[in-house]
């Protein structure tokens, strides 16, 4: 696939970027050894690839010559935010971390495992029908949404909610933080409305949180009830800036790995039956045995989680990461300037 799309200048390097990135990049590494650069129509990226690269992206070295730089900032500009968890480095990268990890941690589903339950069955119900044919990764990443709004954002969309946030961040990420598309998409009505709604969507979660924090209720959401409580001793606005921005992160952050590993895991679990079946029984008896908690998922279900690592291991979702060169560096004998686009 590369050798055949690097015969059309540029626009070969999107093609198959958008196509399958990971096994697009792998052929240009065989091709090409450790260091190449990909074009795209708007930007040309270096790529440090193999083992090497994984070892100095982790190290002093990489740490101090790499910066997340520019990349996620047209991100957080569509909610309003600046200088979020996404776009810093360094100490105020893990001042973000050390704020909101609660909210990205098990403890967003704790003693909430019915309710998880019950928003598969309801998207089961609704798209999962038998006898029809089902597009299997819409239909994951829709209940992906669904349970990160209901765990993570504050409320449980509904379906015309999960319809206009699953296009608002497809369409977001087809330009940040690699660009396939011109910019001006996203001036047309049909993003402008369901950006418009998605935001109304958090603020309704966060009025809830509020309330929350009010005594009215239980706490629908981790995450907004730190969120909201930064905000009380916040001197500068930081915090308050990136409210919104960081009530809507969850799903650009988790949606679209968790339903691709999800629709591999599902192929490979049908593509061997005997699996399947092991799969089948431990699961009804992890059922059978009443309330579900964290600890008794993982140990009730080894088959289960087994096959859902094999997935991530033969399949790859998050196979690079983008960043952005600080200084000028060599890497395998090859010079690197400041200001590069690196993969």
């Amino acid at each position: 696939m590369a050798r055949m799309l690097s015969r059309l200048p540029r626009l070969g390097d999107t093609v198959g970027l958008m196509l399958d990135p990971t096994f697009y990049l792998f052929e240009k590494y065989l091709r090409h050894g450790p260091v190449f650069t990909v074009k795209t129509p708007y930007q040309t990226y270096t790529v440090l690839a193999g083992a090497d690269a994984a070892t100095f992206m982790s190290s002093k070295e990489g740490r101090e010559c790499l910066t997340v730089g520019s990349s996620w900032r047209f991100v957080e500009e569509q909610f309003g935010g600046r200088d979020s968890l996404v776009a810093v480095d360094g100490p105020q990268h893990k001042q973000w971390r050390t704020l909101l990890q609660r909210g990205y941690s098990r403890e967003a589903i704790a003693g909430r495992y019915a309710e998880a339950v019950d928003v598969i069955d309801d998207a089961v119900d609704k798209h999962w029908k038998p006898g029809q044919s089902v597009p299997v990764l819409p239909a994951m990443q829709k209940l992906s949404i669904a349970q990160v709004g209901t765990f993570v954002g504050g409320v449980r969309p509904t379906d015309n909610d999960i319809e206009d946030i699953a296009l608002v961040t497809r369409d977001i990420l087809k330009i940040a933080p690699v660009q396939h598309i011109p910019k001006f998409m996203l001036r047309l009505p049909r993003y402008v409305n369901a950006r418009s709604r998605m935001v109304g969507v958090a603020q309704s979660a966060i009025a809830l949180a509020r309330g929350t924090q009010a005594g009215e209720g239980p706490s629908q959401s981790a995450l907004l009830d730190d969120i909201l409580e930064s905000c009380a001793d916040d001197p500068d606005a930081t915090n308050q800036r990136n409210m919104l921005f960081h009530s809507v992160l969850p799903y650009f952050a988790g949606v679209e790995t968790t339903s691709a590993t999800a629709t591999y895991a599902l192929y490979l679990i049908l593509k061997h039956p005997t699996v399947l079946a092991r799969i089948q029984h431990e699961v009804d008896a992890m059922f059978a045995t009443g309330d579900i908690t964290h600890d008794g998922l993982f140990q009730a279900t080894p088959v289960l989680h087994g096959a859902v690592m094999e997935a991530m291991r033969l399949h790859p979702i998050a196979s690079f990461i983008i960043r952005v060169a600080a200084q000028d560096f060599e890497f395998h004998g090859h010079r690197i300037r400041r200001g590069e686009g690196v993969f």
